[in-house]
């Protein structure tokens, strides 16, 4: 599958949680063009993590120094107060020893993003399921404040667990859980205009995202080989800017997102 994705173009891979078997496939980390990053999660799920934990969860249970390209511990090991404390210590002491070429942190909430870039110096932060088409809370603190500090976002979970895809039907997927009546009924909605434009709504949920200018990637599963093809043709299709006015004119995303311009 990374091959396939390689070859359809996708340039950046996270590993995260797939210890060594999920490291980069040498087939991939042989291409000359392959520089883009291969992101490891750690497995330390204390919030005041010795630093020793740290580089061994990052580093020696993940991928080996030459494929480890980018840091993104879970929220966790760097939620305040112990962000400033050891677990960021050693993430700095791998970065500044070019063991790893850029650190950040993986959460799934908005706030805690927002926290985390105003305690720590980070590279990036991956971002699930807090800026997708659904909803954008993210818009409210943590994005102006990473576009104001030079921090990338990669944005993940943009299917919002799966119902931006499938046809939003009852006890549909959201958040890893049930979808409220509420969730479902703005994902009809949705998809409701985006058939106005002759837009299937995955298209325009992989999207969006771009659309902001910290966004630097979005990251989009996949276990089957066809779905590396129909990711990418989500992501070429056309998609007229009437359409996201027509979704900010029905309220359904918010006033102040910007949008993708191509």
């Amino acid at each position: 599958i990374q091959l396939c994705t390689y070859e359809s173009q996708f340039r950046g891979w996270s590993i995260g949680g797939h210890g060594d078997a999920g490291a980069i496939d040498p087939p991939v980390a042989q291409q000359p063009d392959s520089d883009a990053p291969g992101a490891a999660g750690s497995g330390v799920p204390t919030n005041q993590p010795e630093a020793r934990d740290v580089r061994d969860a990052l580093v020696l249970e993940r991928v080996s120094p030459d494929e480890q390209d980018l840091a993104t511990p879970d929220g966790g090991v760097l939620t305040p107060p112990g962000a400033v404390d050891s677990g960021y210590r050693a993430l700095d002491e791998l970065h500044r020893a070019v063991i790893v070429k850029a650190i950040g942190a993986g959460v799934n909430e908005a706030d805690v993003a927002a926290d985390l870039v105003r305690a720590v110096d980070l590279d990036l932060v991956m971002l699930a399921g807090r800026y997708t088409l659904l909803e954008q809370p993210a818009l409210t603190d943590f994005l102006p404040l990473a576009e104001q500090r030079g921090v990338g976002v990669v944005d993940v979970g943009v299917f919002n667990s799966g119902i931006l895809v499938k046809p939003p039907e009852a006890g549909g997927n959201y958040d890893y859980g049930v979808a409220p009546p509420a969730i479902i009924e703005r994902a009809r909605a949705i998809k409701a205009v985006c058939a106005e434009f002759g837009v299937e709504m995955p298209a325009a949920a992989v999207q969006f995202p771009f659309g902001h200018p910290a966004v630097q990637a979005v990251v989009v599963g996949m276990s089957k080989l066809k779905a590396v093809q129909q990711n990418m043709d989500w992501y070429r299709a056309p998609i007229p800017a009437e359409l996201w006015t027509r979704l900010k004119d029905k309220g359904l995303l918010a006033a102040e997102a910007p949008t993708p311009t191509t």
